[in-house]
């Protein structure tokens, strides 16, 4: 995720979630084809995403079917009992950044607190909103030496202190950090989590994301969605500021 175009921006998919305490909170059966009918001029293509014998109250917090624009586009949105997500990869994001993917989403939630009911949508029965990004960024610059590369190109600091064998700790090649931060808007967390990967090739999986568990409207998510995309901009940008010449290669 960026603020300016990169011409090879790393963006993979970006995500909002919401989950609810009650995975009964409304017939999901119902819940799905009153949703269903309702954007199907805007998501007409329909993937099951679990076999058909297994009665769906027994996969509780899972999305169960997926809705999306054009066969194997974004974007998508996925439903399962309790819980609801939209989705864009880095392709369809390109296209008219934050402001385009927010304005789609926020059409997105009308929709579905409407089929659900505002008598639902609230903070007593919400467990939680995340706002995620996901990044897949390929550096040749990571390897031989990891432990350098996060240290002097991501300005992280890995070093495993507990560590006293010397035969083996200087080797490091495969990382995972993950991190919590509270943030000031008093009800918002930021979890971070980077992690070298092997898919082809070589790459960082940098995987961020905003966490609250107090929104109960559509017009109160709106400034929290612009909070947490700020904060996971300028996690993003700070993280990658001297590597971004890899973006524009």
């Amino acid at each position: 995720m960026a603020s300016r175009i990169f011409s090879k921006a790393p963006l993979t998919e970006v995500i909002l979630e919401i989950k609810f305490k009650d995975p009964n909170i409304k017939n999901y059966e119902i819940l799905t084809g009153e949703l269903n009918a309702k954007l199907k001029k805007k998501y007409p293509y329909f993937e099951p995403l679990k076999p058909q014998e297994i009665p769906s109250f027994l996969l509780p917090h899972v999305v169960h079917h997926r809705f999306r624009k054009n066969i194997n586009e974004y974007p998508l949105y996925q439903i399962g009992p309790g819980i609801v997500t939209f989705n864009s990869n880095g392709e369809n994001y390109a296209n008219g950044g934050w402001p385009n993917f927010r304005k789609t989403l926020i059409d997105f939630i009308a929709a579905y607190k409407d089929v659900l009911t505002d008598e639902l949508f609230t903070s007593e029965n919400i467990e939680k909103i995340t706002l995620r990004y996901i990044d897949k960024i390929e550096d040749a610059r990571m390897y031989p030496d990891t432990k350098k590369y996060f240290r002097e190109n991501l300005k992280l600091s890995i070093e495993p202190e507990f560590v006293n064998n010397t035969d083996y700790k200087d080797g490091l090649q495969d990382i995972s950090l993950f991190q919590t931060y509270k943030l000031n808007d008093g009800t918002s967390k930021l979890l971070f989590n980077i992690r070298t990967i092997t898919e082809g090739s070589r790459k960082l999986l940098v995987d961020s994301s905003v966490v609250v568990k107090d929104i109960s409207s559509t017009d109160s998510l709106k400034p929290w969605l612009d909070f947490a995309h700020k904060k996971l901009k300028e996690l993003f940008l700070g993280l990658t500021s001297n590597i971004q010449d890899t973006f524009n290669e």
